[in-house]
C-alpha cells in the first residue's frame, strides 16, 4: 500500500482477494462449528441411549420409549393447538404488535408464553379482546395441555417402575458393576465357558433346576474344581437360588396354597359335590366340548362318567372364561356359590 509504483488496480486486486480468502475461512469456520455441533449433540444422544444397559439407570429412557406413541399424538395436538392460535394472532394482533407480525413471530411468542414468560406481554390487560385471547390460550395450553403431558411422563414412569420392582435379577447399579469385573476376573482365573455358549446350553436342557452333574456333563469347564467355584460364586445371588417344588406345584407357598385347598374342600362339601383332582386343576384352559372341532378323543376325556359324581370344576365350567378364572366382576366366593346354586 506504501508503494508508489505499484499501480492501484493491483492494490485493489490484492486487497479484495485477501477480503474474499478471510470471507471464505470464516464459512468455512461456521461450516465446521455447524458440524462440532451436530457430533456433540448425537453424542449426547448416545449418552442419554447409554443409560438403558442397568434397570435402575434405564428410568429415562424406559418412561420416553414407554410414552413415544402418547408423545407423538400429543405432539400433533399441540401443533394444531399453537398454529392455530397463532394464526388468530397474526390476524388481529399482526398490525400493532410487531411480537405477531408474521405466522412464525405469533409461534415463537406463544411458544415463550407456553414456557411461563410472560414479561413481554404486561399490557395484556388494556384490551378486552387481547386480553380474552391470552386468557384463552393459557387456559387451554399452559393449565390443560401441559398437563395431560404430564400426566403422560408419570403414567409412563409408573410402568417402568414397576417392571423394575418386578425384576428379580436387578441389583444397585454399583454392585452390579462390581459383580461383573469379579465375573470376568473369575472367568479368566478358572477358564468359565463365554456366557453366550453356556446359556444356549442350558436353555436346550430345558430343566426347571441345573445341580453339579448337569453343568459337569455339558463338557464347557474344564475340571470339576472351575466348576465348584462357578456354582460358588453364582450360588450367592438370591435370584439364582433352585426353585422349591412342592405338592400344589412350582414356587407355591404352601400356607396359602393350603388355605385354598381348604376352601375348595369346603364349597365342595356345601355344594354336595367332590374336590376337583390334580389333573382338572392343571387343566385351566379346557377345549370346549360343544366345539365340533374338539377331537373326539378329548371330549371322551373330559366328560363326566354316567354315575360319577361331577366335580366343582365342572360344574362352574360355564362359569369360567378361557384363561381359567371365574367370569365377572368379583369373582369371589359368594359369586360363585350363587352361580352354582343357580
Amino acid at each position: 500500500w506504501t508503494s508508489s509504483t505499484t499501480p492501484v488496480s493491483e492494490k485493489k486486486s490484492i486487497f479484495f482477494s485477501n477480503v474474499q480468502d478471510l470471507l471464505s475461512a470464516i464459512d468455512q469456520e461456521e461450516a465446521v462449528d455447524n458440524f462440532l455441533n451436530i457430533v456433540l449433540i448425537t453424542t449426547l444422544i448416545r449418552v442419554i441411549q447409554s443409560t438403558s444397559l442397568h434397570p435402575r439407570l434405564a428410568l429415562l429412557t424406559g418412561t420416553i420409549s414407554q410414552a413415544m406413541d402418547d408423545f407423538w399424538h400429543s405432539a400433533l395436538l399441540i401443533m394444531l393447538i399453537m398454529g392455530s392460535f397463532a394464526g388468530i394472532g397474526t390476524w388481529r394482533f399482526g398490525s400493532e404488535l410487531e411480537m405477531f407480525g408474521t405466522w412464525e413471530m405469533s409461534m415463537q411468542t406463544l411458544f415463550m408464553l407456553t414456557l411461563g414468560h410472560f414479561d413481554d406481554i404486561g399490557f395484556w390487560g388494556t384490551r378486552s379482546d387481547m386480553a380474552a385471547f391470552f386468557v384463552l390460550y393459557v387456559v387451554v395450553m399452559f393449565l390443560l395441555v401441559l398437563n395431560f403431558l404430564l400426566a403422560i411422563v408419570v403414567e409412563a414412569y409408573l410402568q417402568v417402575r414397576r417392571k423394575i420392582d418386578l425384576a428379580q435379577f436387578e441389583q444397585e447399579f454399583f454392585t452390579d458393576m462390581i459383580c461383573v469385573l469379579r465375573y470376568n476376573v473369575l472367568r479368566f482365573r478358572y477358564g468359565w465357558p463365554e456366557r453366550r455358549i453356556l446359556g444356549l446350553l442350558i436353555d436346550d436342557l430345558k430343566m426347571l433346576n441345573i445341580g453339579f452333574l448337569d453343568l459337569w456333563n455339558t463338557g464347557l469347564f474344564k475340571n470339576q474344581k472351575s466348576l465348584q467355584h462357578f456354582f460358588e460364586y453364582f450360588g450367592r445371588f438370591d435370584f439364582l437360588e433352585p426353585h422349591k417344588i412342592t405338592k400344589y406345584g412350582v414356587g407355591e407357598k404352601e400356607d396359602e396354597m393350603k388355605t385354598v385347598v381348604e376352601i375348595e374342600k369346603r364349597v365342595a362339601k356345601l355344594l354336595g359335590m367332590r374336590v376337583p383332582t390334580v389333573r382338572e386343576q392343571a387343566l385351566m384352559d379346557r377345549p370346549d366340548l360343544s366345539d365340533p372341532d374338539t377331537p373326539i378323543s378329548i371330549q371322551r376325556s373330559m366328560t363326566v362318567k354316567p354315575g360319577a359324581r361331577p366335580s366343582l370344576w365342572d360344574v362352574t365350567r360355564g362359569m369360567r372364561n378361557s384363561s381359567g378364572n371365574l367370569r365377572g366382576s368379583s369373582g369371589n366366593l359368594a359369586d360363585l356359590v350363587g352361580g352354582v346354586s343357580s
